[in-house]
């Protein structure tokens, strides 16, 4: 009950300086727990809308003009609307009032390997001084709780989720439907070529050439198939945890990682 206090306090305070100040007409929210695969959607819709202007594929630089990230861009400076199609503005923070009746695609993937991708990129990408895993794994702000707080917060009927799974395994159709579900028809040659233009080798190549302003120390944002292991092996002791609420059980099953 005291984590979720803080949890609760900390996105009361900071939910208006997470918020675009001004909308574009055809914005989309595009939310997600960190290292749940937002990223990677955010290069294949950017692409279509690249494709779609007839522009080359975006990199980790020009990805802003077609899906800017809202926190330290609040006015979407530099941001592109490209005619019948959403712009979709990325944001790891839980919904609040200023999202409120805003369209919005959540990103979700299984935390017990979002988790651990999240601490690594902490502690080895922004240099953060954070518990042991076996710690950060029930902290309130960065581990399962804090899965389950985001979750709850975007959990509701005009939420359009996509399970991060889903889309590994059929981005084509995992797409579609969401554009689908915001009245919008893309031809699958476009979501096709973008979904290659989208590819980890495809990503990998673009960081070679374009570099991430967002990574000044040499953090290795792309991994390998199958790198992340992540903590299945102790789901047992994780969920039979006192740290662990029914809440977020219930968010487990309800996603299909239980």
């Amino acid at each position: 009950m005291r984590k979720r206090f803080f949890y609760d306090f900390e996105r009361h305070m900071r939910c208006w300086f997470e918020a675009p100040s001004q909308w574009p007409d055809s914005g989309v929210l595009l939310a997600s727990f960190p290292k749940s695969g937002n990223s990677w959607f955010r290069f294949i819709v950017s692409n279509i809308a690249a494709l779609t202007e007839g522009n080359p594929p975006v990199n980790f630089r020009t990805i802003e003009h077609y899906s800017p990230v809202i926190r330290g861009n609040r006015n979407l400076a530099g941001a592109r609307q490209v005619i019948g199609l959403p712009i979709f503005l990325k944001t790891h923070f839980p919904r609040t009032r200023f999202f409120k009746n805003r369209k919005a695609v959540v990103v979700v993937r299984n935390p017990f390997f979002a988790v651990p991708s999240y601490y690594e990129y902490l502690r080895n990408a922004r240099e953060k001084k954070v518990p042991r895993l076996d710690s950060f794994i029930y902290h309130w702000r960065y581990g399962i709780p804090a899965w389950a707080a985001f979750m709850e917060s975007w959990d509701s009927a005009e939420t359009i989720v996509v399970r991060y799974e889903d889309l590994k395994v059929d981005p084509l159709t995992v797409i579609t439907k969401v554009y689908q579900s915001l009245g919008i028809f893309v031809p699958d040659r476009i979501v096709n070529e973008a979904i290659e233009n989208s590819s980890r080798k495809s990503m990998k190549s673009s960081l070679e050439i374009n570099g991430d302003p967002h990574n000044d120390n040499n953090f290795r944002f792309i991994k390998e198939e199958g790198e992340n292991v992540g903590v299945e092996h102790l789901k047992r002791s994780i969920l039979t945890s006192k740290q662990i609420d029914t809440s977020c059980i219930t968010l487990l099953e309800k996603f299909g990682y239980l």
